[in-house]
């Protein structure tokens, strides 16, 4: 492959890849990807627990979305006031549930 650069013209020859190093590159993508396969097959995607947790968090941002829309056109709130409010409300909410949870295990 020739390659040149558009402001001065210099041109560069670049070798092609050769095939033994295609093939060291595949033996690589291999193993990580093996290792990767590893940690997902301890979580099964079809498993009802992680099937739940994607739904949660996907009707989370769409919950999240539609607020967010509310407060800023029929609230009148500017961007910055929402998320200060919401940053605010993050350890309330730690605070709160941490309350609740041992309440529950006594």
């Amino acid at each position: 492959m020739i390659a040149s650069c558009p402001n001065c013209a210099i041109a560069a020859d670049w070798p092609a890849a050769e095939w033994e190093t295609l093939n060291e590159l595949k033996k690589f993508r291999a193993g990580c990807f093996e290792l990767l396969g590893r940690g997902v097959s301890i979580m099964d995607p079809l498993s009802f627990r992680f099937r739940y947790v994607v739904a949660i968090l996907f009707v989370t941002v769409i919950i999240a979305g539609v607020l967010r829309h509310v407060f800023h056109v029929y609230g009148g709130f500017s961007r910055e006031e929402i998320r200060a409010g919401a940053l605010i409300a993050i350890p309330a909410i730690a605070l709160a549930i941490m309350f609740f949870q041992g309440k529950r295990q006594r």
